[in-house]
């Protein structure tokens, strides 16, 4: 079994390939005005001095020794930790998606969630997302069940909808780990399993062996989104 990361867009809204998971920005050195004192750039370099990943120096940067030699293990791929994913080896009995595909995959699975959204209520019969995503929109208090049990948008829902897909993202991920916790799931497991995704290759097809239980059971949810695609469930 693989996966791929897909990302994911609504209509009108461009996908961000230069991302592996969608919602997930990096700043550039740009960003943070590297030759310039004070500011984001003094900012920046106090936060990673106190997490210990470069020393406290004020005349050049340089990565902690212990980070700097795990990131390279993590980026050459050494070690059997896994840190940045472990691509699938090729299955000639099944091609691999194009960007295409996996852009119309995430963008199907998004719009699925959101056209239901909007729809409620009205007596329309949309098709419904998975009963995960159901549950986390009602828990969310984007949906809430009215007469007879029937899922409805609330005035937050209708707020939700007018964010960008970014933001959308980020509020049902956040109502995930809060669930996750609720879930008797490791939340540190569950956020490193996130950052490893991030890292992910778009397009890129990836093992889906020696998965935790965790892991594997955010795989289901993350399908549901749209933000994995995954060749074959079992």
């Amino acid at each position: 079994m693989s996966l791929y990361i897909s990302p994911v867009e609504t209509a009108g809204a461009p996908a961000h390939h230069e991302y592996s998971l969608v919602g997930i920005r990096y700043s550039t050195v740009d960003d943070v005005g590297v030759g310039h004192t004070g500011g984001p750039y003094s900012d920046s370099l106090s936060t990673l001095a106190r997490l210990h990943i470069i020393p406290n120096s004020t005349t050049k940067l340089a990565l902690n020794a212990t980070f700097r030699a795990s990131l390279r293990q993590a980026i050459t791929g050494g070690g059997t930790t896994g840190s940045f994913g472990v691509p699938a080896e090729p299955d000639p009995q099944h091609s691999p998606p194009d960007i295409a595909t996996l852009d119309a995959y995430a963008l199907e699975r998004w719009e699925t969630i959101l056209h239901y959204m909007v729809s409620s209520g009205t007596g329309q019969h949309p098709t419904k997302p998975s009963q995960e995503v159901l549950f986390l929109l009602q828990r969310s208090g984007l949906m809430t069940r009215v007469h007879g049990g029937v899922l409805q948008i609330t005035s937050s829902g209708f707020q939700f909808l007018l964010h960008d897909p970014h933001a959308q993202l980020w509020e049902l991920l956040l109502q995930f780990l809060h669930m996750a916790e609720e879930r008797q799931m490791d939340l540190v497991e569950v956020l490193s399993f996130l950052l490893m995704l991030s890292t992910m290759e778009l397009g890129r097809e990836y093992s889906t062996e020696n998965l935790s239980p965790t892991q594997s059971a955010m795989l289901a949810d993350l399908r549901n989104y749209g933000l994995v695609w995954q060749h074959s469930v079992r």
